[in-house]
């Protein structure tokens, strides 16, 4: 007579192996989506730094932004424009972005009307699309580019 049999069956191995299996699919799949969300995130966070940096000086009617004939710049040009823009958004390279100001309508403040700015900033990003965007509104001046500093909003010193 034999003894009882030290080990595992084939059969168990298997189902033990095809759990693990599943178990592994299950966490590299919630892994990866952890990290897409994340550069999503970062990417969007980033973008909105970008998006308040240029709102304050389309409010305040910095030269810097107003000196060009169309508000667009495209990926690789915020940064040679902007010089103090990554010292001011932070850990982000400018090149990563683009942006585009364009006036959509009138702010009617009392008796005065301003010309109100739509800024978009955009961004690569892993999604379906391959780029997403952030937008934000704000008042600023008439948009001149012949006139070398618009200066601030009626009223302001």
């Amino acid at each position: 007579m034999r003894g009882p049999s030290r080990g595992f069956t084939l059969v168990e191995v298997l189902v033990a192996l095809a759990v693990v299996g599943i178990v592994v699919a299950i966490i590299s799949t919630a892994s990866v989506s952890s990290i897409r969300n994340n550069a999503t995130s970062g990417g969007r966070t980033q973008a909105t730094q970008v998006l308040n940096f240029l709102g304050r000086l389309v409010a305040v009617g910095d030269g810097a932004i107003f000196e060009q004939t169309d508000l667009v710049w495209n990926y690789g040009e915020l940064g040679t424009q902007f010089t103090d823009l990554a010292a001011e958004v932070g850990r982000t390279d400018p090149a990563w972005y683009r942006a585009q100001v364009s006036t959509s309508s009138a702010a009617e403040l009392g008796t005065v009307s301003l010309p109100f700015y739509e800024v978009e900033v955009c961004w690569q990003a892993p999604t379906a699309s391959g780029e997403s965007c952030v937008k934000g509104g704000t008042v600023g001046p008439v948009h001149d580019p012949g006139e070398d500093d618009p200066g601030p909003l009626p009223g302001i010193i």
